[in-house]
């Protein structure tokens, strides 16, 4: 299940950048250069793509979930706080 509330977005961040900080000679470069090196994303822009996919998934028919069962669903809950930043 992917984090629906900012705290717990920029948590699971910080624990990537802490991580990455953490690995070889990294330590020196900002975060941005050290995904670069690692040859990592963001995990927001990683939980974008994830929606992107699963949304052409339901609506294509490629999963279990019908499409109509998808818009009900989606209409019927809550919608959570995501904050994708570019």
């Amino acid at each position: 299940m992917e984090p629906s509330f900012y705290c717990d977005i920029v948590k699971i961040e910080s624990v990537q950048r802490r991580f990455t900080k953490h690995i070889g000679m990294l330590e020196s470069f900002t975060y941005a250069q050290r995904l670069d090196i690692l040859c990592a994303e963001l995990l927001e822009l990683r939980r974008l793509k994830f929606d992107l996919i699963m949304i052409y998934c339901i609506v294509y028919g490629l999963n279990a979930l019908e499409f109509y069962l998808f818009i009900f669903l989606f209409l019927a809950l809550p919608l959570p706080v995501v904050i994708y930043s570019s």
